[in-house]
């Protein structure tokens, strides 16, 4: 394996690391609308059981 120069090399690990943050985020959103979609489901159950 060759030897990277220390800023390329460094370049390598910024792009590895900001695509992982950018996972996390993406992870934290997902997270965000599937409780929301929780609560919409509760409130469509209830909703629901109430109108029967």
């Amino acid at each position: 394996m060759a030897q990277l120069e220390p800023f390329e090399a460094a370049k390598i690990m910024y792009e590895k690391l900001a695509t992982i943050l950018r996972g996390r985020e993406r992870i934290v959103e997902l997270a965000e609308e599937l409780a929301n979609a929780k609560v919409e489901l509760e409130t469509c159950k209830r909703d629901c059981f109430n109108f029967f």
